[in-house]
């Protein structure tokens, strides 16, 4: 396994000692924290966490995050286009209901002239006035 290759190689660079190998001690020491393999110490842990708030997402990284908020964006035109297809069918709806109550109104007016019609038929015809005692004929 490379990494525990890695690991162990590192572990016996920070065990030797001898001149000049003090910077490669150090730079396997935090290979290694890096790593997970040996905690760090409270200056290490700080400057741990001051690269990662400076640190800049990989291509992976933004590749994703773009997939992300291009899906946001998708999720949200289709809630929009729902919306509006609500909002077309109870439009929709509301003319229909206007149109049947037009419809009716006129109905019934026709029905109400009809009706006034036919009662006008049945009406029997009304006598002529009676005329005055002076006017009668003789």
């Amino acid at each position: 396994d490379p990494e525990t290759l890695q690991v162990l190689n590192g572990l016996a660079m920070m065990n030797m000692e001898g001149e000049g190998i003090s910077d490669a001690r150090a730079f396997f020491r935090q290979k290694l924290v890096r790593m997970g393999v040996i905690k760090p110490t409270d200056e290490e842990k700080e400057e741990l966490a001051q690269e990662q708030a400076n640190a800049k997402p990989d291509a992976q990284q933004q590749a994703l995050m773009g997939m992300a908020e291009e899906a946001v964006a998708d999720a949200a035109l289709a809630r929009a286009k729902t919306v509006d297809a609500i909002a077309s069918a109870d439009l929709k709806r509301a003319q229909a209901s206007k149109t049947l109550a037009e419809t009716m109104g006129e109905h019934n007016a026709q029905q109400i002239a009809s009706a006034q019609a036919l009662q006008d038929m049945l009406r029997p015809p009304e006598s002529p006035p009676a005329l005055p005692a002076d006017t009668r004929p003789l």
